[in-house]
C-alpha cells in the first residue's frame, strides 16, 4: 500500500481518484485573512471561545521562545523558513499528552488554512488515530474516528510552493542539518495536488522528505519541550502494520480496530489559542 516515490521518499496513500479535483469548500467557522479588520474579528472570536479551548503549556505566542516564533537557519532549520504573515498557535491533546503547534500561513497558505479549518470545525475532538507511526521516521494521521467527518474534508488542494531545497544534494547541509526537521508538519500525499485530510509529523529529522514533492511542504511545526516529550511517547510498535487506511476511511476507527490495535494513540482535540501577524 505504501511506496516511495522519487528523491522525496514520499508518503503515499495509495490510489487517489480525485487528484486533480478542485478544492472542496468546507464549513468554516473563521475567516483567515491578513487584513486588520479580519485579524481583529478573529481575535475577538477567540477571546470569546477561550474558556472552551484545549489546555496546553503554551496558551499564548508570548509563551514561546523567540526562535519558535521567528525560526531562522540554525542547527534545527536547514534554511530560514518564509517570514511574516499570520501565525496561529494551536493546542492539541493526544492520548500521550499535549502538543503545541505553530501554523505559519506564509510557509504553505493553502495547506495551513485547510488544517485550521479542520481545527475550528471541531474535527479533532471526535478522535483522530495516529494510525501509521514508524519509528525514526514519521507519524501519519488525519482520518477521523467518525467516517462522516472524514468525508467532509476529502476535497483535494492545489500544492503550495515548496520552500525547502530540492534534490538529493540538499538532503542535509554542510553542517549536517537535515532538510525536514523533527516536528515539522506537512500533508501525506500521493502525487501533485493530492493533499486532503491526512498529515505527517516527523518523529526525527528526515533527509528525504520534501525533496521534490511539493505536497510535503511544511505548514507548521511543533514547539515547546513538552510537545517533543509527547512526540517521544507516541506508540510506534505497529509501524507499517496498523489499520488499513481504506477501511479506516470508509468505516472510521471501529470497535474491532480498537481491539486489534489497543496501543494506538489518538489526537483527542485541537483548538486555536492565539494568533498574531509576524513582524519581520
Amino acid at each position: 500500500m505504501y511506496k516511495r516515490q522519487d528523491d522525496a521518499g514520499s508518503v503515499l496513500l495509495g490510489d487517489t481518484s480525485e487528484i486533480d479535483a478542485p478544492v472542496k469548500v468546507v464549513k468554516q467557522n473563521i475567516m483567515l485573512e491578513f487584513t486588520a479588520e479580519e485579524e481583529a474579528r478573529v481575535k475577538e472570536k477567540f477571546n470569546k471561545e477561550q474558556s472552551g479551548a484545549m489546555e496546553c503549556p503554551a496558551m499564548s505566542l508570548a509563551d514561546l521562545k523567540e526562535e519558535e516564533r521567528h525560526p531562522v537557519a540554525n542547527e534545527r532549520h536547514m534554511i530560514t523558513p518564509p517570514e511574516g504573515g499570520l501565525l496561529h498557535l494551536v493546542c492539541c491533546q493526544t492520548t500521550k499528552g499535549p502538543l503545541n503547534i505553530v501554523v505559519h500561513e506564509r510557509w504553505a497558505p493553502i495547506g495551513a488554512k485547510r488544517f485550521l479549518h479542520m481545527v475550528t470545525s471541531g474535527y479533532f475532538q471526535a478522535g483522530v488515530p495516529l494510525f501509521r507511526c514508524v519509528k525514526d521516521f514519521i507519524c501519519q494521521f488525519g482520518l477521523n474516528s467518525n467516517s462522516k467527518l472524514t468525508e467532509e474534508f476529502v476535497g483535494t488542494l492545489q500544492d503550495d510552493a515548496s520552500w525547502l531545497p530540492k534534490g538529493k544534494e540538499h538532503r542535509k547541509n554542510e553542517k549536517g542539518v537535515r532538510r525536514f526537521a523533527r516536528g515539522y508538519l506537512a500533508y501525506a500525499g500521493a502525487g501533485p495536488h493530492s493533499r486532503d485530510n491526512q498529515f505527517i509529523v516527523s518523529l526525527v529529522a528526515v533527509s528525504q522528505l520534501a525533496g521534490g514533492s511539493p505536497w510535503e511542504v511544511p505548514w507548521g511545526e511543533l514547539v515547546g519541550e513538552h510537545s517533543f516529550r509527547t512526540l517521544e511517547k507516541l506508540y510506534t510498535g505497529y509501524g507499517e502494520d496498523g489499520p488499513d487506511q481504506h477501511l479506516l476511511f470508509k468505516f472510521g476507527f471501529t470497535d474491532k480496530m480498537k481491539s486489534d490495535f489497543p496501543k494506538m494513540d489518538l489526537v483527542t482535540g485541537c483548538s486555536i489559542v492565539d494568533q498574531q501577524i509576524q513582524v519581520i
